[in-house]
């Protein structure tokens, strides 16, 4: 489901940074929410209201054979829950069963985003919120986070860091305007990839 969810989030950025190309049609007029797969959905759920103040609008257990299909695994039994904060959305995905699939060490996988240690930060301002993925690879193997719930950071402010590199997903709201595109390189605390509105 991660990379299937992965696979959606970068077709929908692609869209919207080669958005010129097709101008005069609109390719994409909404998304509905943002998939996420976790490995603990309570505490997950906990972030997300608790701190992000989202606000819960169903939870349920899925499983059945059009499932199965729809998501290309064999015994699939999944609980999903939908969150909303405002106009956005987001849905929590927590596989139930199978269990046991081996964790993917490196960071250019789509599984990764699922299996891999990571840290996942919230930031907020008048203008939206952004979130900031960073995740584990091959190498890298230890997240440190120096910030704490609450600080106030200035603008390029270190907020943490993933010993010896590895990757890092930023979750923009809708109405940003993104600068990069892909295969730019880009460096933390430097370069500007998006603006938000005002």
């Amino acid at each position: 489901m991660c990379g299937r969810r992965s696979g959606a989030l970068a077709a929908v950025l692609m869209l919207a940074v080669a958005a010129p190309a097709w101008a005069g049609r609109a390719l994409v007029r909404a998304v509905d929410s943002v998939g996420m797969t976790v490995s603990d959905m309570d505490r997950s759920v906990r972030f997300f209201t608790d701190v992000l103040t989202f606000e819960p609008v169903s939870d349920v257990e899925l499983a059945g054979e059009q499932y199965e299909h729809l998501e290309g695994v064999f015994g699939l039994r999944m609980r999903v829950v939908r969150l909303r904060l405002g106009d956005e959305a987001i849905e929590l995905a927590e596989y139930l069963a199978p269990r046991g699939r081996p964790v993917p060490l490196d960071a250019r996988s789509n599984d990764c985003s699922a299996k891999n240690e990571s840290m996942t930060w919230a930031f907020r301002n008048a203008r939206g919120t952004i979130v900031v993925r960073q995740l584990t690879g091959a190498i890298a193997r230890r997240i440190v986070g120096w910030s704490q719930v609450g600080d106030e950071l200035r603008r390029g402010e270190r907020f943490g860091m993933i010993r010896f590199g590895s990757r890092t997903e930023v979750y923009l709201p809708l109405h940003a305007q993104v600068l990069v595109k892909v295969g730019d390189r880009v460096k933390g605390g430097a370069t500007v990839i998006a603006r938000l509105g005002q």
